[in-house]
């Protein structure tokens, strides 16, 4: 079953891209781009406001994000010969180039309105740190609830995101994990930024191992199996034939 799994997995592609939450996913990146355009548009903001609004539509992106693993049609692909890791790993390669290419332009939109006299003041290594930190921590999260419900994760995933996340902006001076562009701090937190990323990534890929108690109740069925199967004796009772 292994040695079938690439090739199993290379023809999942084609319904996997068509079975991806294109809606959400495109109602967000539009959010997000509107929501650093149109400042630049209309006003002219400071490099602190464009940090701000850099950093809201990482969390935007990231709510459409966590609605990545919602597979309607979950009850029919859990019982191809491909592990769940495997389907969930599909579904990040085939919209990882396109949220590089979203978040790309969001940066070169930040970048173009800033003028040379901001750019400077315009951190955007660091919050591409934090993007794809809150990005992996929503993955992380939607495959915590697939591991119960397979179906719509993203329901939950988001508003959990939501709540993991906004408070950080509130932490004391100690535990600040969102500071304005050079503070002392930047590096040291940039650095803790860069261990969530990768913490919840290598979350992501324990938890999207199959459940251990996924054939818990396998031996019972298959012992109820094996009994009703067996055929019947049909021999007459001795007692009856007296």
């Amino acid at each position: 079953m292994r040695s079938q799994t690439p090739a199993v997995a290379r023809e999942l592609c084609r319904p996997t891209w068509r079975a991806l939450p294109w809606s959400v996913l495109a109602g967000v990146g539009t959010v997000a781009l509107l929501s650093v355009a149109l400042p630049e548009l209309l006003a002219d903001p400071t490099p602190g406001v464009r940090l701000s609004l850099l950093r809201m539509a990482a969390l935007t992106c990231a709510l459409g994000i966590a609605f990545l693993l919602d597979d309607p049609g979950q009850v029919t692909t859990a019982t191809v010969p491909v592990p769940r890791l495997v389907r969930h790993a599909l579904r990040v390669l085939l919209v990882l180039p396109l949220h590089a290419v979203l978040w790309s332009a969001l940066l070169a939109v930040a970048w173009i309105g800033a003028g040379e006299s901001d750019r400077g003041q315009l951190p955007l290594g660091g919050v591409t740190v934090e993007a794809a930190a809150v990005s992996a921590l929503a993955v992380a999260l939607a495959t915590v609830v697939a591991r119960r419900d397979g179906t719509r994760p993203g329901t939950v995933a988001a508003p959990t995101l939501l709540l993991v996340t906004v408070p950080l902006a509130f932490l004391p001076a100690p535990l600040a994990l969102v500071l304005p562009e050079g503070h002392p701090d930047w590096a040291r937190v940039h650095a803790l930024w860069a261990a969530i990323c990768l913490a919840a990534a290598v979350a992501s890929v324990v938890l999207a191992l199959t459940p251990l108690g996924q054939y818990r109740h396998r031996p019972d069925n298959h012992r109820h199996a094996s009994q009703t199967d067996q055929p019947l004796d049909r021999r007459p009772d001795p007692g009856r034939l007296r």
